[in-house]
């Protein structure tokens, strides 16, 4: 994973001046005919050269005010926890370790949601932690799992993102090696 971009539910850079300065911002989130969760403005430092979100040496943090803002830090990396619903069904994701900041929002597969909710979570975690989160899904799947553990660690400048089945959480053993 290289940038935000890549994600659901999650919009392209944009960006508007004001008072002389250019603000850049992202929307997070696909909910009820297509309304955002939330607006998440984004440091120019944290931007790639082809206008995305660096993951690694970023992180998220809110204001006083209750706004989101990805600003630049060497120690963190944000990562998006969460995989699609099936069909007609939804989705969900329970984060299994601490995270420092944690937007979490939905992404509807159509205007009302009837068609599937996925649930999604922007969070922003030291890069030295592994993130672990147990997701399940309902709905139609067409013979993919039902639930997995997804494991989230930084390698190099890269966010890798693996998802252990089900049957993974349940061996101590395994869990005990990737750091759990």
């Amino acid at each position: 994973m290289k940038g935000l971009r890549e994600f659901s539910g999650i919009s392209e850079v944009q960006s508007k001046e004001y008072e002389g300065k250019r603000i850049y911002y992202v929307y997070v989130g696909y909910e009820d005919h297509g309304k955002p969760t939330a607006k998440v403005f984004v440091h120019e430092d944290c931007l790639t050269k082809d206008r995305d979100v660096r993951l690694v040496g970023s992180r998220l943090k809110r204001t006083e005010k209750g706004n989101y803002v990805i600003v630049p830090d060497p120690d963190y990396f944000i990562a998006v926890v969460g995989w699609e619903c099936g069909f007609r069904g939804k989705s969900s994701c329970e984060l299994l370790t601490p995270v420092e900041e944690r937007i979490t929002y939905w992404v509807y597969r159509s205007e009302r949601g009837s068609l599937g909710m996925s649930k999604y979570a922007l969070v922003s975690v030291k890069k030295d932690q592994t993130v672990k989160a147990k997701l399940s899904r309902t709905g139609r799947t067409y013979g993919h799992p039902k639930s997995a553990l997804q494991v989230i660690k930084v390698d190099g400048d890269e966010v890798k993102a693996d998802f252990l089945p089900e049957e993974a959480q349940e061996d101590q053993e395994l869990m005990e090696m990737l750091g759990g």
